[in-house]
């Protein structure tokens, strides 16, 4: 089996690109002009697979539905042999400026006993509330993709930063920046409810978690409010400078029984408001919460 390096970073043009070819085990419509693919009913991905039984590959896709496709409420459905790994609406639009929606997941590694594999099988299967008006295909177009190992969840990321979109299941917008004080800082803005993927070695771990919000880029007081894995987690927040900036870190500490498995969810839920209804700008969006940092530790190591 060839070996790419990682991590794998991928766009679905299909004009040139050798390597994505390799990796598709069912035909996807081509569109070499948009450079891009589409699923249209099913379609499969042959991930590589990991000589470490313990690492999971981490897949993020950037996703867009035609405008004629998304009254039909469509959904994407991904899973890897029995395991269901995600199932997006995506017939909500998390930003009218643009078409793409970035999506996040977790494969979990073969079983140290099963047969040895040079590839993880996915299937990616749209469903739809019907079909166009016009009989044209309903499909879903997929731009990029990227994978990446990991074992669990770095102790600290760079929201905006290279690698993050791995970790953000769904529901932050794009990457901004801006210069405090001389120095570059990057968040992502949260829509109305989203999620992180935390991956831990070892199940029934307690973790302490630490998310940085730039305060001073939202108006008005609202407190988010977050979720473990459907567990509500009461947060313990501190006001600070850093940066040149007013910073808000919400400190949150999740007891063991909570952590359910290896890949875990925290959700951050919060109420939006509109910049183009507050400020008068063009920025139609519904934002959440400008987050900086995420930093995840075992709670026992916090207590050394």
């Amino acid at each position: 089996a060839e070996v790419h390096p990682f991590p794998l970073i991928m766009p679905t043009a299909f004009h040139g690109l050798r390597q994505l070819e390799g990796i598709l085990s069912a035909a996807m419509r081509r569109y070499p002009r948009w450079k891009y693919a589409a699923v249209c009913d099913t379609a499969g991905l042959r991930l590589p697979a990991l000589a470490r039984h313990e690492e999971y590959l981490l897949v993020s896709l950037v996703v867009g539905v035609p405008s004629r496709v998304r009254p039909l409420r469509p959904q994407l459905l991904i899973t890897a042999a029995s395991n269901t790994l995600l199932s997006a609406d995506l017939s909500a639009a998390p930003d009218r400026r643009s078409p793409w929606t970035g999506l996040s997941f977790a494969v979990p590694p073969l079983s140290a006993t099963s047969a040895v594999h040079t590839y993880l099988p996915l299937k990616l299967v749209l469903f739809t509330d019907g079909s166009c008006a016009d009989n044209k295909p309903t499909c879903v177009f997929l731009k990029r993709m990227e994978v990446m190992p990991a074992s669990e969840f770095p102790p600290e990321i760079d929201i905006g930063g290279h690698g993050d979109n791995l970790w953000l299941a769904r529901g932050f917008y794009d990457r901004e920046t801006k210069v405090y004080a001389n120095a570059h800082i990057s968040w992502r803005w949260t829509s109305h409810k989203a999620e992180i993927l935390i991956l831990t070695r070892r199940p029934r771990t307690a973790l302490s978690i630490e998310i940085d919000e730039l305060a001073e880029l939202r108006p008005g007081k609202d407190a988010p409010a977050f979720t473990f894995n459907g567990y509500p987690v009461a947060p313990v927040s501190q006001r600070h400078a850093g940066n040149g900036s007013r910073v808000v870190t919400y400190r949150i500490a999740v007891p063991a029984q909570v952590v359910t498995g290896r890949v875990n969810r925290l959700t951050i839920s919060c109420p939006t408001w509109s910049p183009s209804s507050r400020m008068g700008s063009s920025d139609t969006r519904k934002l959440g919460i400008a987050v900086d940092r995420i930093r995840v530790r075992r709670a026992d190591y916090d207590s050394r």
